[in-house]
């Protein structure tokens, strides 16, 4: 559900304020297979973000978290300034019009007082032989200003943007998941893992693994989940040849890989 902001501050970032992070607490700039950000993230304005996630994914970044809210138009040098403050390589923004709203608006007007002072003369604090009587007078003007509300049609965006890491090149190449209740019911087994994004060039992806397969086995190994699928090739199989068995479209199927090393 969209938080609605309803004072947004010249000071306020509201990339920042409504801002979750998808990491569960980890330092990416000393995650292993992360590389270092750049100095200056990069910006792009989304247009699907199912289809631009998928992308993502297969480019080999990940998911460090996002943002979302509604309020009035938000320049886009907020996001990259928050994007930067996390580390992010990437920030994809996503706006649409929701509706029109009648806020009381300050408006600032000002008001000057110009103030004269007279120095000098029989007075003065500068008076001598030669000036007697002459008078100084100095101005000074004063500006303050008076605030008043004007009903105002502020047009409101829902705002989405998700921000991303640049992965080292990976060993196998998947993006994985667990089972679902209802895959595990339809396969009768409550092992495996599904195949959601395949890196592009990665040793997955030359053996010819699909998004949508299913792994069940490495070799003679079965794979439980997601992290014992890490555990069964990281480090036992770094830099062989080992031998998928995957689920397509219901047919059991064998992949050779040849996984790679970490640096």
């Amino acid at each position: 559900m969209l938080l609605t902001v309803l004072f947004l501050s010249s000071c306020a970032n509201p990339y920042q304020e409504y801002y979750t992070d998808a990491t569960q607490g980890r330092n990416i700039l000393t995650a292993p297979y992360i590389m270092p950000p750049p100095k200056q993230p990069q910006l792009f304005q989304g247009t699907n973000q199912d289809a631009d996630t998928q992308k993502m994914l297969e480019d080999g970044y990940y998911l460090i978290g996002y943002s979302q809210f509604n309020t009035s138009a938000v320049s886009n040098a907020y996001a990259l300034d928050f994007a930067k403050k996390i580390h992010a390589a990437t920030v994809i923004v996503y706006s649409q019009y929701t509706n029109t709203v009648t806020e009381m608006v300050p408006v600032m007007t000002p008001q000057t007082q110009t103030i004269e002072t007279v120095n000098g003369g029989w007075g003065g604090w500068h008076r001598s032989e030669f000036d007697s009587g002459r008078q100084e007078v100095s101005t000074t003007t004063i500006t303050e200003f008076d605030t008043t509300y004007v009903p105002t049609a502020v047009n409101k965006y829902d705002y989405y943007a998700t921000y991303w890491a640049q992965g080292k090149p990976p060993i196998l190449g998947i993006r994985p998941r667990n089972l679902s209740a209802d895959e595990r019911q339809t396969l009768g087994t409550n092992k495996g893992i599904v195949v959601l994004a395949v890196i592009t060039g990665s040793p997955a992806f030359k053996a010819d693994i699909f998004k949508g397969d299913i792994i069940t086995k490495v070799n003679d190994q079965e794979v439980i989940d997601a992290k014992s699928l890490y555990h069964t090739i990281v480090p036992p199989l770094e830099g062989q040849i080992a031998a998928f068995t995957i689920l397509r479209n219901g047919q059991a199927l064998t992949k050779q890989v040849q996984i790679g090393t970490r640096e």
